[in-house]
């Protein structure tokens, strides 16, 4: 966590496949070193993406990133139960 008196907040950046970054202001919590989930993927195509977050301040500043965390998106559901029997 960062605790310097001009922090301003925190930015996640999401890439995807093709490299294409998506930055989201999550702001300033008063537990910064609390987890950060990436909650809305809606219309995003599966695939494997990663996730940094930036500290940035009051000048607009940002830090340098923190560890890149790979995640798979996987929004197809599983198949359909078969072969189900009922005695």
């Amino acid at each position: 966590a960062n605790i310097e008196a001009d922090l301003a907040g925190y930015k996640l950046a999401v890439t995807d496949t093709t490299l294409k970054v998506t930055t989201t202001d999550v702001g300033l919590t008063a537990t910064p070193a609390a987890p950060c989930v990436v909650r809305d993927q809606t219309g995003q195509p599966d695939g494997n993406y990663s996730a940094q977050v930036f500290a940035y301040d009051r000048a607009g500043n940002l830090s340098a990133g923190s560890v890149t965390i790979p995640f798979v998106l996987d929004a197809a559901p599983p198949a359909a139960p078969a072969g189900l029997v009922v005695k």
